[in-house]
């Protein structure tokens, strides 16, 4: 099971559950949106048992188009951070939010890999639907 069960909320002896609390972000994001949603985490963390939060700011360079700037929040939220936090994107961010992080870099998948990727997915979706459907009769 290990980290792909963990991160589905099944516990494995040697790790800790993994709690996801995420956050879309887009260029009509806000400050506001942002904080609440690490605020939501932080409340979550302490009242959960044995499970590691993580916020997850997806597509956060999307957010970087946003006018009200909402990225400047994330230099006090990674001061000395309650909670994990991870930010997704396929764009490059402004260096200034970058220094507190680690950037992982991915080269341009080949045709078989992406055919590879694509085939789990399916697999797992059929799997999940069949689940589904069995559990509805």
């Amino acid at each position: 099971m290990g980290v792909h069960g963990c991160m589905h909320g099944y516990n494995h002896d040697c790790m800790s559950l993994i709690h996801f609390c995420r956050y879309q972000c887009s260029p009509l994001s806000t400050t506001g949106g942002i904080l609440q949603q690490f605020e939501i985490a932080k409340r979550y963390d302490e009242n959960s048992k044995g499970a590691a939060t993580v916020l997850v700011l997806d597509e956060v360079g999307l957010a970087e188009y946003s006018p009200d700037m909402p990225l400047k929040v994330l230099h006090g939220m990674l001061v000395n951070p309650a909670i994990s936090i991870i930010g997704v994107s396929n764009w490059v961010l402004d260096p200034a939010k970058m220094n507190r992080c680690i950037c992982l870099q991915r080269p341009t998948p080949s045709m078989d890999s992406l055919l590879l990727t694509g085939t789990f997915f399916w697999d797992v979706e059929c799997c999940v639907v069949g689940l589904v459907s069995c559990a509805a009769t």
